[in-house]
């Protein structure tokens, strides 16, 4: 079942693309994951704050939110968003995700939002969640989907097919993809324990003002694609710019604007 078509978000028009493109389906997940007033919340990673913090304001002053991540510079980024919209119920914890520290039974929900492909053992992960939540407990969770749906990577791998085939290949065996095979994400949380599975496909575009700005995103900006094209030599990385300038103008609308479509599966489980 799709969801439906996200937008960036109030707001969120002039964010820098990479925080767009993983803010995306933040309406999807926390419709899905429904907080709610009283309830303690952890929050499992920080590839984007915005769940955290939205937590924390649906949880209320009676509630509370953890939030952890392995890297200092996105807790102390996260803290100062927080601080900044005067959230007082949520902390910020260091903490390495594939061994967290985690009180046993203790959290109503766990939300794990684009953060699940960096761990080495899912389900073992899904399984610590689970000894974390209340016996009552639930899990949201958000994944990208299929790499072919994702057409910001479709457009930078048909502009390295001709010169650098082994790199674009290498865009789809990337990490953030490995639950993006279709009912692999149900079966490793069914594998953990879960009940009442339901990821769901959502879709959403990302826009750039023009190709150039396309460009600017994957060969700069984006952590996950910018170290990858670093490695072309300047005359390689040229002819792989010019294709992918070409690619990305196909999808360029009346508007003047670069409308990629996105995906990505969302879903809530049960303890």
């Amino acid at each position: 079942m799709a969801l439906g078509r996200q937008g960036f978000g109030t707001g969120q028009e002039d964010a820098p693309a990479a925080e767009r493109l993983v803010r995306l389906f933040v309406p999807a997940f926390m419709k899905l994951s429904a907080v709610q007033p009283y309830e303690r919340v952890l929050a499992f990673g920080l590839e984007d704050a915005t769940p955290a913090l939205l937590a924390a304001g649906r949880a209320g002053d009676e509630g509370e939110v953890l939030a952890v991540d392995p890297r200092p510079e996105r807790v102390e980024a996260a803290r100062q968003r927080a601080e900044a919209l005067g959230l007082r119920n949520i902390a910020f914890r260091v903490e390495d995700l594939d061994a967290p520290d985690l009180p046993r039974a203790w959290f109503d929900v766990a939300l794990c939002y684009l953060t699940l492909t960096q761990v080495r053992d899912v389900v073992g992960t899904l399984r610590r969640l689970g000894e974390a939540l209340r016996e009552v407990g639930r899990l949201g969770v958000a994944t990208w989907g299929q790499p072919d749906r994702n057409r910001w990577l479709t457009v930078l791998q048909t502009a390295l097919r001709r010169t650098a085939p082994a790199l674009a290949d290498e865009l789809a065996r990337l990490p953030m993809f490995s639950l993006a095979e279709p009912g692999l994400l149900s079966r490793r949380l069914a594998e953990a324990g879960y009940q009442d599975v339901t990821p769901e496909r959502s879709t959403a575009e990302v826009t750039f003002p023009d190709a150039d700005a396309f460009w600017t995103f994957v060969a700069e900006e984006f952590d996950r694609t910018a170290p990858l094209l670093a490695r072309l030599p300047a005359e390689q990385r040229e002819a792989v710019r010019e294709a992918a300038l070409r690619g990305a103008r196909w999808y360029r609308r009346e508007d003047g604007l670069v409308w990629l479509p996105v995906e990505a599966f969302v879903g809530v489980a049960a303890k």
